[in-house]
């Protein structure tokens, strides 16, 4: 379990590394693609900006040029005008009443309009400074709403932001503790791995030891049998060596070859790729130059009309000049004319007017017809020049759209190029992995099927040995009496022939093992470096990967930072838009407010004027009365006392007196009664009629003010409308935010999960790849072991066919020596038997001898096979062990990267799904917030509502006391109007009683210059006569 553990671990840094490179790669391209964008976008709003200008200093000249024609043309019809009128002085056609009467008709109607003029502008300039003070105050209204808005906003994104912050540091420390936590496991791992492999190597040292020893024994056993056949072994072994030294070179010489090949392939495309990069650049250039080329030449252009038309109206006006010289000595000639024909003009006067006002029909028709074909010339140039412009600014526009779309297409090419040559490396990358798998599981079938091989070739070898030795140990027995004593002599030489021997093939064998060790040594380095090359790109993808992640993630952060603030911002204008009308309304309110408050003191005050005006008039009437009364009676008094005292007589009459002046007293003041009665009865007519008056101009207000109301409402409903269709509008933004962020979303989770095949491809490729090449080492392996296999067979096939060759010679040799025996016995037969007996003891002697010989022969070949065999068999079994081994720990480290490589991937699937979560928590967490000021919003709006209501309330109570005061403002301002146009006709009025002044003293002048004519042209007869 901890093999396995810490195997995944170190897949995963690997594919991480791979995956941060591919990913840094990834974003580098995106960002250099991303500034020759922002670039050419910057180069897009300069040209525009320029087209912009020259656009302006067209129109500029335009407006310029026909300033310039009006001019021109008012000029010549100023002087045809003169013409006209010197041709028509000089005629005797013009009637120089009526030019001043049409000039001083033309001075009152020029300072009537230059004072309307006047009057409007003032008017206009009260207005817009009452506008400007209006807008000033609303202005620094909305400034203090707006810096407490922006503290609010201020404040809550300091929240947000210090919850920001605050998940992201627990987020962090988490996953410190948690890298900590596996950090310690691992090297907890790494220990307790490196102490049973410290176990392991001790225990394989002493085994080692054992070894040594067992083989030092048994080689002094098998140096006697060993050193006959030590050559012809030694002479197989060295050339199978050198088949499988040149076997191995060539492979090496073509692995070189086909690293060498794919080098220069990925150098060719990378070379490619800058290339295509630098064409890219140099295009971009040249139509930069093409773009300023084109402004310059347009620029150019524009400077040369704007000349053409400066040289054409420097023509114009010196051939005006030309003709005003030629208008000049025309008027000279005319003045001549005149002089010389003053003594016609009394004759041909009659005539003269008859057609002179024919010819001014005519002229002013010709004039007519001249100011029109001149003003639709004018227009058909001004549309040709301004028909010309648009063309060539047009022309100028499809370029420019052109080469922007030549550079967007280009652009467009070089991504798609990028994109496919960063899928063709991904997929040759996960063609590898696929390789790999592949190498590494017929790796292991192969070894399954290896390990069955060596159990089989085990047990055949085991049979065959027993076999042999059964048959030996059969034989034995038979040969060993007669072959000891030849055996012995022969022993001693073959001993020092052997140890020379041996020692020349142990030289040889030591040369060739170190050749091997170093040939494996050399092979295991290079899978080393090509696993750490392999490891190395693996990291590079992997930092790659990671860095486009962490971009990609940053950049969604931003847009979503981005959208959020936005929302706040149309969210904030619509509150502040909102609040600017309220407050709008509310001091529209307020004014009408403290309008009708003022009209209602007003009205008030003038009641009370005339309330307390009437008792004072009835105190005063009441006082005067009194003392009249007093006065009267007081006199009344005095005279009757006076009466008794002085006329005692008359005192009846003055009594009557008295009661006739007490009835007219009474009389004076029924009749005052009568005169204050009818002043009552006068100042309540009046009142009546004023609060009649008054009543009309209330009812004429009310209809107004319900007019206006109606007006209010409608707006307000048509307001009510626009808010409800802004809102409505804004949901359907945020709707179609939402929407695109889910889109995005989605494309941003599609592009995860293409990116994570794409590795895992990738890695699948690679991972085949290796497999391939782990299988194809197998391969190479395994022929090396049949051929080892193959030696030792052929090496005891060679030994066994010498065995038989041996028994064969033996059987031979005995059938020879039978029947020379035989043939010896039947020729001595016939001699005698003494010689038999003699012959036959000779035999059995040399039987006996020869037996013993080849039986020690074939116990000593015996016995040296046996030890051969044994040494052979366990050099075999240490070449298979040690191989294995090998294989073993390759394979293991294959393993690891392989199991590396998957827990990488799972953590990275894992990381990812852990990453769209927290998206979709962000994106939740959003959407609430986005409920929560839909809520807010429809709180806000049902309290605007009802302040709109309560306002409208207000505006209408508002309305009546405003729109009385604005009618009499208006009455007032039509009684000024109506004072100023008076004195306007009166003053002229006197302008014309003056200019007929004038006009009468012209007509005077006239007449005596006539006169004088008449005499001078009577005396002038009389001379000629």
């Amino acid at each position: 379990m901890n093999e396995n553990n810490i195997e995944n671990l170190v897949s995963e840094i690997s594919n991480l590394d791979t995956a941060r490179m591919t990913l840094r790669w990834a974003l580098e391209r995106i960002n250099n693609i991303e500034k020759e964008k922002n670039e050419l976008k910057k180069n897009l709003d300069l040209t525009e900006n320029d087209r912009k200008e020259l656009q302006a200093r067209l129109k500029n000249i335009e407006e310029t040029f026909s300033a310039k024609i009006k001019t021109v043309e008012d000029k010549e019809n100023f002087y045809s005008k003169l013409e006209a009128t010197m041709q028509l002085l000089s005629e005797g056609k013009l009637d120089v009443k009526q030019l001043i009467e049409k000039e001083a008709r033309i001075d009152i109607v020029r300072r009537e309009l230059e004072n309307e003029y006047q009057r409007k502008f003032e008017e206009l300039d009260k207005s817009q400074k009452n506008l400007v003070d209006l807008w000033n105050k609303r202005l620094l209204d909305v400034e203090g709403q707006y810096a407490q808005k922006m503290l609010e906003s201020q404040k809550k994104y300091d929240e947000l932001k210090n919850r920001l912050n605050e998940d992201f540091e627990k987020r962090i420390s988490e996953l410190e503790k948690s890298y900590k936590n596996r950090e310690s496991e691992l090297n907890e791992r790494i220990r307790l791995l490196e102490n049973s492999l410290s176990e392991q190597s001790e225990s394989l040292e002493f085994k080692r030891s054992q070894l040594e020893k067992e083989y030092l024994d048994k080689k002094a056993q098998l140096e006697e049998s060993y050193n006959k056949y030590k050559e012809i072994i030694s002479f197989n072994f060295d050339n199978k060596l050198k088949a499988l030294e040149e076997e191995r070179k060539k492979e090496i010489s073509s692995l070189h070859l086909s690293w060498s090949k794919e080098r220069e392939r990925l150098q060719n495309s990378v070379d490619e790729i800058s290339q295509k990069y630098s064409l890219a650049q140099e295009e971009i250039k040249l139509l930069q130059n093409k773009i300023s080329d084109i402004k310059k030449d347009f620029e150019n252009e524009i400077i040369k009309k704007i000349s053409e038309s400066e040289e054409h109206f420097k023509h114009q006006r010196e051939a005006f000049y030309v003709e005003r010289e030629k208008l000049y000595k025309e008027n000279e000639k005319l003045k001549q004319a005149l002089i010389e024909l003053e003594n016609k003009l009394v004759i041909q006067k009659d005539s003269l007017t008859k057609e002179y006002s024919q010819k001014i029909e005519e002229n002013n028709e010709k004039y007519l017809k001249l100011e029109k074909e001149i003003k639709e010339q004018y227009i058909k140039r001004e549309n040709e020049l301004s028909n010309k412009f648009n063309l060539q600014i047009e022309e100028y526009r499809k370029s420019i759209d052109s080469l922007q779309e030549i550079i967007n297409n280009q652009q467009k090419e070089y991504e798609a190029k990028i994109v496919d040559i960063i899928e063709k490396k991904e997929e040759e990358f996960k063609n590898q992995i696929a390789q790999f798998e592949e190498q590494k599981n017929s790796f292991l079938r192969e070894k399954k099927e290896f390990n069955l091989l060596i159990d089989k070739l085990r047990t055949e070898y085991e049979n065959k040995i027993k076999d042999i030795a059964e048959k030996s140990s059969n034989e034995k027995a038979q040969l060993i009496a007669g072959y000891e004593k030849s055996l012995n002599e022969k022993i001693d030489a073959v001993q020092a022939m052997f140890k020379e021997r041996e020692r020349e093939i142990l030289a040889s064998a030591q040369k060739n093992s170190e050749f091997l060790a170093q040939g494996y040594i050399s092979e295991i380095e290079n899978q080393k470096n090509r696993i750490s090359e392999l490891q190395k790109v693996i990291k590079d993808t992997r930092d790659e990967f990671e860095l486009e992640k962490i971009n990609l993630i940053e950049d969604f952060k931003r847009q979503l930072i981005d959208r959020e603030i936005e929302y706040k911002e149309e969210i904030e204008k619509n509150a502040n838009r909102a609040n600017e009308e309220k407050k709008e309304l509310e001091k529209s309110i307020n004014e009408k407010q403290e309008y009708i408050a003022k009209i209602s003191g007003e009205k008030y005050e003038l009641e009370k004027a005339f309330n307390e005006r009437i008792e004072n008039l009835m105190n005063e009437n009441a006082k005067e009365r009194e003392g009249m009364i007093k006065g009267y009676e007081s006199k009344i008094n005095e005279t009757r006392i006076e009466l008794g005292r002085y006329y005692g007589a008359e005192i009846e009459k003055q009594v009557v007196r008295i009661k006739e002046l007490e009835g007219k007293i009474e009389a004076m003041e029924l009749d005052r009664e009568e005169q204050t009665k009818r002043l009552k009865e006068g100042y309540e007519e009046e009142l009546k009629l004023i609060e009649a008056k008054r009543k009309e101009e209330i009812e004429v207000y009310k209809q107004e003010i319900e007019d206006i109301t109606l007006e209010f409402s409608e707006k307000a409903k048509l307001y009510e409308e626009r808010y409800i269709n802004t809102i409505k509008e804004k949901d359907k933004l945020i709707n179609e935010v939402i929407t695109k962020y889910e889109v995005e979303k989605q494309e941003l989770a599609k592009e995860y999960e293409k990116r994570i095949a794409i590795s895992h491809r990738e890695l699948e490729d690679q991972k085949n790849r290796l497999e391939n090449e782990l299988i194809n080492l197998k391969e190479n392996r395994e022929r090396e072991i049949k051929d080892l296999i193959s030696e030792y067979e052929n090496k005891l096939n060679s030994k066994e066919k010498f065995i038989w060759n041996l028994r064969s010679e033996l059987e031979n040799r005995m059938e020879e020596m039978k029947n020379r025996y035989e043939s010896e016995i039947s020729y001595i037969k016939a001699n005698s038997q003494k010689e038999v007996e003699k012959l036959k003891n000779d035999y059995l002697n040399t039987f006996e001898k020869e037996k013993a010989k080849y039986e020690s022969l074939i116990a000593e070949m015996n016995n040296s096979h046996q030890l051969e065999s044994d040494g052979l068999r366990k050099e075999y079994e240490n070449a298979i062990s040690i191989y294995k081994a090998k294989m073993q720990e390759s394979l293991k480290k294959e393993k690891d990267n392989f199991t590396k490589e998957i827990s990488y991937l799972e953590e990275l699937n894992a990381n990812l799904s852990k990453e769209y979560l927290n998206l979709d928590e962000k994106f939740n967490q959003i959407t609430k917030e986005n409920n929560s000021l839909k809520l807010r919003i429809n709180e806000i709006e049902a309290d605007y509502s009802n302040k709109i209501t309560k306002q409208k309330m207000e505006f209408e109570a508002d309305l009546n006391s405003k729109v009385v005061e604005q009618v009499g403002i208006q009455t007032r301002n039509l009684l000024e109007k109506i004072e100023y146009y008076e004195n306007e006709i009166s003053r002229l009025i006197s302008n014309l009683n003056f200019k007929d002044k004038e006009y009468m003293e012209l007509k005077e002048q006239l007449e005596f210059i006539n006169r004088d004519w008449e005499n001078k042209f009577k005396t002038f007869e009389k001379q000629l006569i």
